[in-house]
């Protein structure tokens, strides 16, 4: 970029985006304690290897999978380095974990991975005697394609319906075409657009499935950085997990350990997952449903399957890929196939993952330290002008827009539109006339106070007006704080959670990711604001 970045940090309390357990998590509280163990500091770390030296993990079937995940991808020394290190007793894992979003969806999920990758590079200076590999655990299983079947570029949105069901990771990539050829106006003949066009059409036009289109499309862009992705449905990796598997079926006691930490929580904070009886789901071509218990035996939902405890052990024993874990599973599955120190992952994640540490405290599985990823604010040039030219800092952006125009008029206008010293001398003068009154009669103080609130109401109707006929003199600033406002808070909410990466690609190509790998730390609590200078 031949631009230089202004970087600024702001408290995530400051930010009014960020929930109350997270906030607390970050400050420390130390009745959380409990819910996660250590906080992610290096101390914490040098612990964490400790622990993890001492689990057992199956590091020949990791390499090994991951070997043969990798065959059909182009080769990188970095990535097959890390894979090769991961056989190595002295070699560790940071994770972080996204479902296969259509072209990565929004903005976090790039961030979530820089976040890992810088994780990696820090802990890799701190631990000469280690190795770190920075991992991105593919959620290939998940269902929900109505939450990952769309992105957001330049304020359009971009939706694939495909009528299909089941696992996101298995669906076919045919019919994605379209889109990508609707994006050929869109992008237009730059040199970053062109850049930009192959690179999707590699994936997502060359690659049978969503889950290959996604691995091969993350991989071209992160490969020189050594991140590893893993994509967790491999039979191998089921097996491992097989235990777990049985027991859910047969003790259920997820559903009794995460329910206690839920009550524990749920008095003072919003409970973001609740776990259900059997948290498993059972996968088929185009299916991935719920299994539930029937008296005694078991029932996949809305297929017909049905099993005894007896052929659903052995069907457990024969085919462990079909089970598939829901989000109170997940994270043990994971943390059960890879020697890993940290997760890093959004305010949403880590609020439930805040609930699961009974589960793996039962299971003997170490529980991760927990980071939340980087969060920012990317401000191109242009916009940063208008910020300096209306005379805003960076903190008066997270101002709700009503408050942000009001605080600004305020501070334009030569003019006083503050009636707070003549509503006190009002309410001085009718505290003057009740006392009077009520020496006459002591029922006429309710009167005497309900005028007073009548006028007190007038006044503040005389301010709003005053406040909107003032607005009138600032209408072609505040219709330009209006639209910053809009285009650095897309739809009222953070723009990293609504716009797809490719805009910036498409300006800055692939400095957009070398400059936020150079801005961002993994470990600083704060929210990263990015302005070009």
């Amino acid at each position: 970029m031949n631009q230089t970045m202004e970087k600024y940090h702001l408290p995530y309390h400051q930010t009014g985006f960020f929930n109350r357990l997270i906030l607390d998590y970050l400050a420390g509280e130390t009745r959380l304690q409990e819910f996660y163990g250590e906080q992610p500091t290096p101390e914490a770390f040098g612990k964490q290897i400790r622990a993890k030296q001492a689990a057992k993990v199956d590091r020949e079937t990791l390499v090994s999978v991951l070997k043969d995940q990798y065959a059909a991808l182009p080769p990188s020394e970095n990535v097959s380095a890390n894979i090769e290190a991961l056989g190595h007793p002295a070699t560790f894992t940071v994770t972080t974990a996204h479902q296969p979003n259509l072209f990565t969806g929004p903005l976090y999920f790039i961030y979530k991975i820089i976040s890992t990758i810088n994780l990696a590079e820090t802990l890799n200076r701190q631990y000469g005697d280690h190795h770190i590999v920075p991992v991105y655990f593919m959620g290939a299983e998940d269902h929900d394609f109505e939450e990952l079947n769309h992105f957001h570029l330049f304020g359009q949105k971009y939706t694939w319906e495909n009528g299909l069901s089941g696992a996101v990771g298995e669906m076919s990539t045919a019919g994605l075409e379209e889109i990508i050829a609707g994006l050929e106006p869109v992008f237009g003949e730059g040199e970053h657009a062109r850049k930009l066009l192959d690179k999707l059409r590699a994936a997502y036009l060359a690659r049978p499935t969503v889950a290959a289109a996604t691995q091969y499309f993350v991989h071209d862009l992160f490969k020189e950085y050594g991140l590893v992705i893993l994509q967790p449905g491999d039979k191998r990796f089921k097996q491992l997990f097989t235990p777990v598997i049985r027991s859910e079926v047969t003790e259920k006691n997820s559903e009794k350990l995460v329910t206690g930490t839920i009550k524990q929580l749920e008095g003072d904070y919003k409970i973001q997952v609740k776990p259900r009886a059997i948290n498993l789901f059972y996968l088929q071509a185009n299916s991935r449903e719920r299994i539930v218990d029937t008296n005694g035996d078991f029932e996949v939902l809305k297929t017909g399957v049905r099993f005894t405890q007896e052929t659903l052990a052995e069907e457990i024993s024969a085919h462990p890929e079909r089970f598939s874990p829901n989000v109170i599973l997940r994270g043990l599955f994971q943390e059960t196939i890879l020697p890993n120190l940290a997760y890093i992952g959004g305010g949403g994640e880590l609020s439930y993952w805040l609930e699961m540490k009974s589960l793996f405290d039962h299971n003997e599985v170490v529980f991760p330290l927990l980071l939340l990823r980087n969060s920012v604010l990317w401000i191109d040039r242009n916009t940063h002008k208008k910020l300096k030219k209306l005379g805003m800092t960076f903190a008066d952006l997270f101002q709700p827009v009503e408050q942000l125009i009001n605080s600004y008029v305020a501070g334009q206008t030569e003019r006083s539109i503050d009636l707070t010293r003549e509503k006190a001398s009002i309410q001085q003068i009718f505290q003057s006339v009740r006392e009077k009154g009520i020496a006459i009669d002591a029922g006429l103080g309710q009167m005497i106070g309900a005028e007073e609130q009548k006028l007190l109401n007038q006044f503040d109707n005389l301010e709003k007006k005053l406040l909107r006929a003032e607005k009138q003199q600032f209408e072609s600033a505040i219709n330009q704080i209006r639209k910053v406002r809009e285009k650095l808070f897309p739809g009222q909410q953070l723009q990293e959670r609504h716009d797809n990466f490719g805009q910036y690609y498409l300006q800055y190509g692939e400095d957009f990711i070398a400059v936020l790998k150079e801005n961002l730390d993994p470990l600083d609590p704060r929210l990263t604001i990015l302005a070009e200078a």
